[in-house]
């Protein structure tokens, strides 16, 4: 039974195993996946800004400009081409790092499709933090190794009260000779044998207190791994929500960003001062689209957090999802 206890310890381990490599996985997919959609459009708006800020120079230098809104507008765009380097290292870092997950040489070039999901969850999936916290003290793989550890101190103790009992042995046969000189050639034979080894009296006392001692601390390592799954369900609760409010805001200012683009793009602006504004506006609206982009990346990885936090296999669908408390 205690190898049997093992075995699923095993399996647990490697269920855990498993999750974090499917959360590793998503997280660096869904990076690499935004920086495929915008990436390309940025080195075409660094030459853009560049020009631009050296348009800038140009008609302060001449008065074309005033000073303070010539060096005004290179700020804004030096502060949009920092924003975008930033953006752009977070993205670039999840390529190389997806590519070692799937055992890929970093050489090779790919196109990442967008996968059609409908849902980020589960049907019955539950949205209250009571049950979520529910599910995953009883589906979290930690807990479930703390429960066989604990079955297995159990188990220790049983063996060590009943080590104090002497052994009865019960032994018998059917005998059978040919030498015709016996008178009988055919016997049988019983017996019993009772031992006893006085020294596990010694050891007896010992081996039951230190295997309470196990169970006592196995009882109080689930209570310390419940209380941490309970906070890691709640705060992983937290930040989808965070995400999926950021998403929903950045979509609005690329919304935003675009029409102000294209409202300056459609007077045909053309004296210098005029497209400074228009490459100014048309990076603040790259820069929002790159965090529309981050954003929707980073309110899937909430989601797989969010299920990974509450012991949600993906390989085999929890059946006791729905449930009450």
């Amino acid at each position: 039974k205690q190898k049997g206890d093992l075995y699923l310890i095993s399996q647990e381990r490697k269920r855990k195993v498993i999750q974090q490599l499917i959360n590793d996985t998503t997280a660096n997919f869904w990076r690499a996946w935004a920086a495929q959609q915008i990436l390309p459009d940025l080195r075409s708006l660094r030459h853009e800004i560049k020009r631009a800020v050296s348009d800038s120079k140009k008609a302060g230098f001449s008065r074309l400009q005033s000073p303070e809104k010539a060096t005004y507008s290179q700020a804004e765009l030096w502060n949009v081409y920092i924003e975008l380097n930033l953006l752009e290292k977070r993205l670039l870092n999840s390529k190389p790092e997806l590519l070692s997950l799937i055992n890929s040489s970093f050489d090779k070039k790919f196109k990442l499709n967008k996968p059609k999901i409908k849902k980020l969850f589960p049907s019955k999936f539950p949205t209250k933090l009571a049950k979520l916290q529910y599910i995953a003290l009883q589906d979290r793989a930690e807990l479930r190794e703390e429960d066989y550890i604990q079955r297995i101190s159990l188990s220790e103790i049983t063996k060590a009260q009943l080590g104090i009992f002497p052994s009865l042995e019960l032994n018998g046969g059917f005998n059978f000779d040919s030498n015709s000189f016996l008178v009988n050639s055919h016997w049988q034979n019983t017996g019993v044998r009772l031992s006893w080894n006085i020294m596990r009296l010694f050891r007896h006392a010992y081996s039951v207190s230190k295997a309470k001692q196990a169970s006592v601390l196995a009882k109080m390592k689930r209570m310390a791994l419940s209380m941490a799954v309970v906070t890691q369900v709640a705060i992983a609760k937290i930040n989808y929500s965070q995400a999926k409010q950021n998403y929903d805001g950045f979509v609005q200012l690329r919304k935003s960003r675009y029409q102000h683009y294209s409202h300056l793009l459609n007077k045909h602006l053309v004296q210098s001062e005029d497209r400074i504004t228009v490459v100014s506006a048309k990076s603040k609206w790259l820069l929002a689209r790159l965090a529309a982009y981050s954003a929707y990346a980073e309110l899937h990885i909430a989601a797989t957090q969010l299920r990974s936090s509450v012991g949600f296999d993906p390989l085999h669908a929890i059946t006791n999802l729905d449930v009450n408390v």
